[in-house]
């Protein structure tokens, strides 16, 4: 298995979502304070929607048979 890192992307949306259900309850209640499993659109693109002039964040990616799959997020 290979970990590769790189900058988020809008196209990550339904990646960082996956990612998101993924979380136990307390890992979500770490990260966000909220033990709300559910991630509207509109809250998922203050995180895929980056103004890298300002703030960069990085991917720890999985690839597995071309398939993408998010093991940590850091902003």
């Amino acid at each position: 298995m290979d970990i590769f890192f790189r900058p988020v992307k809008i196209s990550d949306e339904p990646l960082f979502k996956e990612f998101i259900y993924s979380l136990s309850d307390r890992s979500l209640h770490r990260r966000f304070i909220s033990f709300r499993k559910d991630m509207p659109h509109e809250r998922l693109h203050e995180f895929v929607i980056i103004d890298y002039t300002k703030k960069m964040t990085i991917l720890a990616v999985v690839r597995q048979r071309k398939k993408e799959t998010f093991v940590q997020i850091n902003d």
